[in-house]
């Protein structure tokens, strides 16, 4: 007992070790530079914080017009039923736009008062998750609060993505409890978790590779309430057909810089020097995302782990999604804690690549970071993602050969 409780920490302290040097050395550039160096840490160079936030508020202003006022207004109406309590709450400003909103005393409050309250929440599930090894709940929790995909991402961004990963994680947390109350609210909080943000869907997968088919059948229930009954609020039926619009309009032809297929996409340009991607081209990145859809969905399915189930369904909403953007990397979250309380052995390199992907970093690689304008997400932490992809399956592929011959 003692033996592995040392190896666990050891491999947390590993993390941790990681992090601090990459924040470390982040600090030191932003020094030397005098802040030159900002804008590898914050998309945009943070000049448009908490835009999500304020950007579908004033879309929410008039309810009924919501998914007409812009093709940004791309989120299901059970998330705008949140931002419109939130506008109830406000007095009204003397114009419905981003700097309206800004320009009232209580619109970033209430936006504090938010991340406090999911701050405190995430602590009390690191503090579940890790509960076999307290003594790294602090520090663990404190580096993936300043984390890129945290503060430098959805909490700088203002995103919802942040209360979609709160209630994905309690949700797993109580999904297999001995509590028929906590079990039923696992199914309901991932019903509202794709309400936030439809990409969480994929943690109904689960169920199903579970063979769990009542709780398949309610999760469906669930989901379908919870996506379409809002509608009646805002605009009905022909807001949800908007909706869709919108969806669309947002994804062009290559999609996010940041999924896979724009990452095939970046790599070509860069050889190529070329901004112009031909038709064969976009034929060959459909084909690597499609390919990497089912390549995830099969990984989960014969993992015996389930951090790494979490990690390839994760990487759906990560780098498979078009519309994903750098913020949708705080899904990473839930296999990383998962990875945490599962590992009872030393693993040197899953931990130090864990680290390059959540630590802010800042390291001089302009080839990296010349990529694209969404220079915060490239550095090393799309590579150590791949990587990990990589090694994860890798480990599932041999565990499944051996498993296979245990059998024959």
């Amino acid at each position: 007992m003692y033996e592995n409780k040392r190896k666990k920490v050891t491999t947390e302290m590993i993390f941790i070790l990681t992090s601090l040097t990459c924040y470390f050395i982040t600090l030191l550039r932003l020094l030397y530079t005098n802040g030159g160096c900002f804008d590898e840490i914050f998309d945009q160079a943070g000049y448009f914080s908490f835009c999500d936030y304020l950007m579908h508020l004033s879309f929410v202003s008039t309810p009924s017009g919501v998914y007409m006022a812009n093709a940004q207004a791309c989120f299901p109406p059970f998330a705008y039923l949140f931002y419109y309590f939130i506008v109830r709450i406000l007095p009204t400003p003397l114009e419905p736009t981003m700097n309206g909103y800004r320009a009232l005393p209580g619109t970033l409050l209430i936006y504090m008062v938010l991340l406090c309250l999911c701050t405190g929440i995430l602590y009390y599930q690191i503090s579940t998750l890790l509960k076999n090894t307290p003594g790294v709940v602090l520090p663990i929790f404190l580096l993936l609060l300043f984390s890129e995909p945290l503060w430098g991402g959805f909490i700088e961004r203002g995103n919802s993505v942040g209360f979609a990963v709160i209630l994905v994680l309690q949700a797993l947390i109580w999904k297999d409890s001995e509590k028929v109350v906590q079990k039923e609210l696992a199914l309901f909080f991932i019903a509202f978790a794709a309400g936030l943000k439809i990409y969480p869907a994929v943690i109904g997968l689960l169920y199903i590779f579970e063979k769990r088919w009542k709780e398949v059948f309610r999760l469906v229930i669930y989901g379908v309430f919870v996506f379409f009954i809002p509608f009646l609020f805002f605009g009905g039926f022909q807001g949800m057909l908007q909706f869709f619009r919108n969806l669309v309009q947002i994804t062009d032809a290559t999609g996010s810089l940041c999924t896979i297929r724009g990452f095939f996409y970046l790599v070509y340009q860069k050889l190529t020097a070329s901004d112009f991607i031909p038709p064969s081209i976009q034929m060959i990145g459909t084909a690597i995302m499609l390919f990497f859809l089912l390549f995830s969905v099969y990984m989960a399915w014969i993992s015996s782990k389930k951090w790494i189930q979490l990690l390839f369904l994760c990487c759906l909403m990560v780098v498979f999604v078009p519309s994903s953007y750098p913020y949708t990397t705080v899904y990473l979250l839930i296999p990383f804690l998962f990875f945490l309380r599962e590992s009872n052995t030393l693993a040197i390199g899953y931990a130090v690549i864990w680290g390059f992907i959540f630590t802010i970093f800042a390291l001089p690689l302009k080839s990296f970071t010349d990529f694209s304008s969404y220079s915060f997400a490239f550095g090393l932490r799309y590579p150590a993602l791949f990587l990990l992809l990589l090694f994860a399956a890798a480990d599932t592929i041999k565990a499944r050969i051996q498993n296979i011959q245990v059998k024959c």
